[in-house]
């Protein structure tokens, strides 16, 4: 008896199987899968012996460590949606169908990317486009997003205790388009409050940090900016403070002036006219370098004495003496002027803030403000030099 009556032929040899026979198996293997509506089982994975011997032995003793493994080494794709009938039909070997899977993938991806590339805004009512809303609309969406409620501090100053939880900046919508960089740019450095602390007391190398950190363009972008100078320095900087043994520095602090913040702005790559606001708030005296100097040069029973120390600061701070100091400062510079943060400073910030420093005085630059334009009192004016008079009807 014959062995291949009862089954298939063993000595089958696929080499000697003519190109017509073997392509015409092919065909109707293909046609088969296409016709049949069920969708087929998945092929069975291979049982991975290591894995069946050792969770058979011990299955406590299988850590996550070894089930990963066993993961890698069964090299079995996965069932996914995206895989066809015929993929699932079709295995000449399990690499193939991987690389098959994954092509599949990436031309559907690219097919849904062409799509959404073709579609209008007439098209599909329901098709949000961003750059499709009025400008006014996407400066709202951009302020809400870019703009922090508290200031931004351009160096460190130290561990300081945090007051409040300060609402975060999400930046990441400038890294979507040109347009949205640009015009997300104007509303980061334009409206948040840029606080550079004490204004005339800096080091020439003050700004390198920051302007390396984000560029002389970005930075040419602030109009808020915010600084404070100290009543020390300013009565200081007028009282005769020549030693009579040689010292191996000038304790004579800079004054504050309209030429020093046009400088020191400057280093920023900041216009001093371009600013919408420029507010300084005056220090009281207090714990800073020229108050430790003026002490030095009062008597020696008030440097010795706590309770005379105490009483000689609230004297110097008193509200009409600080007021009084102010207004010598806004005679001298033409430029500044005497202001009230709740009168003439919030009114130019955008947000709802108030600085512990509110309550002290402040001091505006009066010159002509970006927000207004450049004509003041119906004329063009220029960028007045070294402290000259900018006069506006217009409120501060």
């Amino acid at each position: 008896m014959r062995l291949d009556n009862f089954g298939p032929d063993y000595t089958y040899n696929p080499a000697n199987e003519p190109e017509e026979t073997r392509m015409a198996r092919l065909h109707s293997l293909l046609t088969k899968s296409k016709s049949s509506t069920s969708d087929p089982s998945p092929p069975s994975k291979k049982k991975n012996l290591r894995l069946t011997q050792i969770m058979h032995k011990d299955p406590q003793t299988v850590s996550d460590g070894q089930m990963r493994a066993f993961d890698m080494l069964d090299r079995t794709p996965p069932r996914t949606p995206s895989r066809t009938n015929d993929d699932r039909a079709l295995k000449p070997s399990p690499h193939l169908d991987r690389s098959k899977w994954r092509a599949a993938a990436m031309i559907q991806y690219h097919q849904d990317e062409l799509k959404i590339r073709s579609w209008q805004q007439h098209d599909d009512p329901n098709l949000f486009r961003f750059q499709a809303l009025p400008p006014e609309l996407r400066m709202a969406v951009y302020f809400e997003l870019l703009v922090t409620d508290d200031r931004v501090l351009p160096t460190w100053r130290g561990p300081r205790k945090a007051t409040k939880q300060q609402k975060q900046m999400h930046i990441n919508i400038l890294l979507t388009c040109k347009m949205c960089r640009d015009e997300g740019l104007q509303v980061l450095y334009g409206e948040n409050i840029f606080d550079f602390g004490e204004i005339c007391n800096r080091p020439n190398n003050f700004s390198k940090p920051f302007v390396a950190r984000i560029g002389l363009r970005n930075a040419s972008l602030i109009r808020i900016v915010f600084a404070e100078y100290s009543a020390a320095s300013e009565e200081l900087s007028q009282s005769d403070t020549t030693p009579t043994t040689p010292r191996l520095h000038d304790p004579k602090p800079t004054q504050l002036s309209v030429a020093h913040l046009r400088t020191f702005l400057s280093t920023f790559g900041i216009s001093l006219p371009s600013l919408r606001l420029l507010a300084i708030s005056i220090m009281p005296y207090g714990n800073d370098q020229a108050t430790d100097y003026l002490l030095k040069l009062a008597d020696a029973a008030v440097r010795n004495n706590m309770h005379l120390r105490v009483k000689w600061l609230d004297a110097k701070n008193e509200k009409d003496r600080l007021g009084q100091l102010v207004e010598r400062i806004c005679e001298r510079e033409k430029g500044l002027a005497k202001a009230d943060y709740w009168t003439d400073v919030d009114g130019w910030i955008g947000i709802s803030f108030a600085p512990p420093s509110s309550g002290r005085e402040w001091i505006v630059y009066q010159g002509v403000r970006g927000k207004e334009g450049d004509v003041v009192n119906g004329k063009e004016e220029h960028d007045t030099e070294e402290g000259d008079s900018v006069e506006s009807d217009r409120p501060l």
